[in-house]
């Protein structure tokens, strides 16, 4: 995934695979959460490589915050959650999305 989001990024080099691998994770870890699902839906991907490339043009283009995973440190201040899905995004995923049993 992280070379289709470079693609549409028009990145050439691997300076930023670091910031993007992040970026595809958390984006699969909140479609995965939103969806009460245990699994990725695989269906999604190109929404989630949708999220990466809007988030990241925000991040060029606004202020900068630390993220840190592990020993590895990476910035950018958009962070991916469910919470900042648009309608549009939503709509995608309604049908994936698993009713929660409490």
């Amino acid at each position: 995934m992280i070379e289709d989001v470079k693609l549409m990024l028009g990145i050439t080099d691997n300076s930023f695979d670091s910031l993007l691998t992040l970026m595809c994770e958390d984006a699969k870890a909140a479609i995965t959460d939103y969806c009460n699902r245990k699994d990725f839906p695989k269906q999604l991907t190109y929404l989630a490589r949708e999220i990466v490339v809007d988030s990241y043009k925000v991040n060029t283009e606004g202020s900068v915050s630390s993220v840190t995973r592990g020993d590895t440190q990476i910035s950018y201040s958009n962070v991916i959650s469910k919470d900042n899905f648009t309608d549009k995004q939503i709509k995608a995923m309604a049908k994936y999305k698993l009713i929660k049993m409490v």
